[in-house]
């Protein structure tokens, strides 16, 4: 792959990992590294990125440049689960 949310490379290529979260595996996310910008390789995987059920990007991050986007209606933010609200916040 050499191509996801945020990142695009030029003349290599990246393994993509995908994975279904589950409320339930939040905390776990939570737990792994410090923030969102903690994800980094070779000991984490990079770039998180997730998406809704019906494919739409809900977040993005670049880890090593310590950015990220939320693509969230005020009214999706509102009804996030508090987990997943505290995750984003402590980013």
């Amino acid at each position: 792959m050499s191509e996801w949310p945020g990142t695009l490379l030029l003349g290599h290529s990246a393994r993509l990992y995908v994975f279904d979260v589950k409320p339930e595996s939040i905390g776990i996310l939570c737990d792994a590294v410090a923030g969102l910008f903690g994800w980094l390789a070779p000991e984490e995987p990079e770039d998180l990125a997730f998406y809704r059920s019906d494919g739409g990007l809900l977040l993005e991050s670049i880890a090593h440049e310590a950015d990220a986007r939320v693509h969230l209606s005020r009214d999706e933010w509102e009804n996030l689960p508090a987990t997943l609200k505290g995750f984003l916040n402590a980013c």
